[in-house]
């Protein structure tokens, strides 16, 4: 396994490979997303995964679903994921492009690491979710999270 440290710079193909780890989901994983807004679920390699649910509480249409991965043998952890409600004008500085007022979702580029940005700070527009539930479906499918095999 791979050790990381606050220096390190995390390749796209590092950040590909947590998001490919199948992760197992809790039993009440869903209980907890609406009752603590958060779950962590471990990945088959080892790593540890965070889903966050974050909601405004002064704009109820207004949420964020947050996937944190916290590497097997590391401090460090890092945002991988970010799916987002349209509230603002979003852009992307070194792709000098802007969009506003769109359901986006924001990804862990190597690109943004360098830079004066957070990792996840690109963002692509999507008609893929449309609410936090299909937010919440949506990175469920992205990254690879599966229900717990009954034995």
């Amino acid at each position: 396994m791979a050790r990381f440290n606050s220096d390190d710079q995390i390749s796209d193909h590092q950040i590909q490979q947590w998001l490919n780890e199948r992760k197992e989901l809790p039993t009440n994983w869903s209980k907890l997303i609406c009752k603590e807004r958060h779950f962590f679920a471990k990945g088959e390699n080892g790593n540890k995964y965070r889903v966050i649910l974050s909601l405004n509480p002064k704009r109820k249409s207004y949420f964020s679903v947050i996937l944190i991965v916290y590497p097997f043998n590391s401090k460090q952890h890092y945002r991988l994921r970010r799916y987002e409600s349209p509230h603002y004008e979003h852009t992307n500085p070194i792709e000098n492009t802007s969009f506003t007022q769109k359901y986006h979702i924001h990804m862990a580029t190597e690109r943004y690491q360098g830079s004066t940005y957070k990792i996840d700070h690109y963002a692509e527009e999507t008609d893929r979710f449309n609410d936090r539930h299909s937010a919440i479906q949506c990175l469920m499918n992205d990254a690879n999270f599966q229900k717990q095999e009954v034995e």
